[in-house]
């Protein structure tokens, strides 16, 4: 299985949604058998990158999810342009995605 367990935004961003994280951190597990460019996925990653393997490879059962519970699975959303990724809906307030440690760039 792959996971995120963090995300990013810019140090001076003052609005965090799910549109201005920057990059998303991914951990796979050692039974996981997707690779990308023949290594494990783990490290930070863009949104629009994660955006596009999880729209290229839906028919493959290309899943990542949350590393919280109710361990939501990511989906891709695309919005005026933007591309990024949401936790799937479900009883939570809060995108389950925003709720991973925020980190900062410069």
């Amino acid at each position: 299985m792959i996971y995120a367990t963090g995300i990013s935004f810019y140090k001076n961003e003052g609005n965090k949604n799910l549109k201005s994280i920057v990059r998303i951190q991914l951990e796979s597990t050692s039974d996981e058998s997707w690779r990308l460019d023949e290594k494990v996925i783990k490290g930070w990653y863009e949104k629009e990158k994660i955006h596009d393997w999880l729209k290229s490879n839906k028919e493959k059962d290309f899943e990542i999810k949350i590393k919280i519970s109710p361990y939501s699975q990511l989906e891709p959303v695309e919005n005026n342009g933007v591309k990024y990724v949401r936790a799937v809906a479900d009883e939570t307030l809060v995108n389950n995605l925003l709720e991973l440690k925020n980190y900062y760039e410069s």
